[in-house]
This record gives C-alpha cells, sequence and structure tokens, in this order.
C-alpha cells in the first residue's frame, strides 16, 4: 500500500497542467458508455411510438370505412395483405372487391402475433401466428356500420405488439401488449 502511494504521488507534479492519457481515456469512455445508454433509450422510445402510431393510423382508416360504408349506402372494407400492407375498397353489386387506397405499415413493423398467445380482449381468441383474425383476410362493413365479418390485427415489431379489434356491432379498438396484459391504446 505504500509502495503504490509512493508510485502516485512520484508521478504527481505541482506544476503539471492538463490531463494525463489516463484520464482522457476514462472521460472517453465514460462519455461512450453514457452515450450508447442515450442511443439505445431514444431508439426504444421510437421503436414504442412507431407501433402506437401504426395501430391508431390502422384504427382509423377501419373507422374511416365504417363511416363511408354508412354515408354511401355501400359495404367497404379494409384487406390486409400479409406481411405489412393493406388496400381499402368497396364491394360493388356483384359482390366483388373493388380496391382503392393501398398502404403499408412503417419499416419494422409486420402483421404477427409476435409471440403473444393471450387471448384478445372483447374477441376472446388468441392471436394467431400471421396476425390476420378476419376470414377471407378482410375487414368489410355493411351499410349499416356494422361488421360482417368482425375479427381482429395484430401488428408486432422489435419493441413490442399491437391488436385492434373490430367487434360485430362495427365497434373499433387498439390494444397494446404490455407488462402481461392487453392495455387499451388511447
Amino acid at each position: 500500500m505504500v509502495l503504490l502511494y509512493k508510485i502516485i504521488n512520484k508521478q504527481r507534479n505541482p506544476e503539471r497542467k492538463g490531463f494525463t492519457i489516463l484520464e482522457l481515456l476514462v472521460v472517453i469512455l465514460i462519455m461512450t458508455i453514457l452515450g450508447g445508454m442515450a442511443i439505445w433509450a431514444y431508439r426504444k422510445s421510437l421503436g414504442n411510438e412507431t407501433l402506437k402510431n401504426a395501430a391508431i393510423e390502422l384504427t382509423q382508416t377501419l373507422e374511416n370505412e365504417r363511416y363511408k360504408a354508412i354515408e354511401r349506402g355501400e359495404q367497404r372494407g379494409v384487406l390486409f395483405v400479409t406481411p405489412s400492407i393493406f388496400t381499402t375498397f368497396k364491394v360493388d353489386s356483384t359482390l366483388a372487391q373493388v380496391p382503392e387506397i393501398s398502404s403499408k405499415l412503417p419499416r419494422g413493423l409486420r402483421y404477427g402475433n409476435g409471440g403473444v398467445g393471450v387471448a384478445l380482449p372483447v374477441v376472446n381468441i388468441a392471436p394467431a401466428a400471421n396476425g390476420i383474425m378476419f376470414s377471407g383476410n378482410a375487414c368489410v362493413f355493411n351499410q349499416y356500420g356494422m361488421a360482417v365479418n368482425p375479427g381482429a390485427i395484430v401488428v408486432t415489431g422489435r419493441v413490442g405488439t399491437a391488436g385492434i379489434i373490430v367487434s360485430p356491432a362495427g365497434q373499433i379498438k387498439a390494444y397494446r401488449w404490455e407488462a402481461g396484459i392487453w392495455t387499451e391504446l388511447k
């Protein structure tokens, strides 16, 4: 211990100005660690917001098609094309789907259950592996705004899983899988 004290004190020079290379390396190491933690937290936060925004966008798309069905007195819907594309459509007099607007989920998100096997609220069914739980991969609303084929869609990304449920009455709700339970997105 005494030897270590003598070595340290021998290196100290009262006239010395500036930092030693070791001190600089320690500061750089600490700054690198703090920077890495900040980048990790930012990317996680960005991923959470991307997932939430995608769920809200899908919910709004479904609600828009429901309102158009009521307003125009026709069957309308959304077709979910794996792995991450969805298209709005109207049903013509021959019951054929006439595509209108096509959109894609943000980068890093796809349809799928993300390993969540717990039943979604309201519909009480476990998410399908491909995330699409609508007959024919489409959610269709009649002219009264009721869902012709109720079901759910589940979107997953690196940071989590979100689910959108359409009830038979046409009610649409979005949920997020957090801490082992489904919580409603607002």
